[in-house]
């Protein structure tokens, strides 16, 4: 479903597929707009930290009913979290993993 991770770009991006097929498999972002609008929202310029911490807290409040009976979901999941654990205290470029993100989120190929 998803390759594997291997930047911070890439994570980004991953992270915000995850979070789009999370809502997919909730009925939409259109049925949860607040909560999609809550965790995606550009306007209120918080950084990329915030929203990653945003975004994980969400996946892991849903992964009982939403991830872990969707096999490549939960892999995906696994694998996001496996990355921010490993890298949480590393560089971020944050125009570029912003750039990322929402890549990901509008269903744009990641270069």
């Amino acid at each position: 479903m998803f390759e594997k991770i291997s930047s911070n770009e890439q994570y980004y991006f991953l992270l915000a597929k995850a979070l789009v097929a999370a809502f997919d498999f909730l009925g939409g972002a259109d049925k949860y707009r607040p909560e999609f609008n809550y965790l995606t929202n550009p306007v209120v310029r918080k950084g990329m930290q915030v929203l990653n911490k945003r975004v994980l807290r969400f996946l892991a409040n849903i992964y009982p009913s939403v991830i872990g009976p969707n096999q490549d979901l939960a892999e995906v999941y696994k694998q996001i979290v496996n990355w921010n654990e490993a890298n949480a205290n590393s560089y971020l470029d944050e125009p570029s993993c912003e750039d990322a993100f929402y890549k990901g989120l509008h269903g744009i190929k990641l270069k």
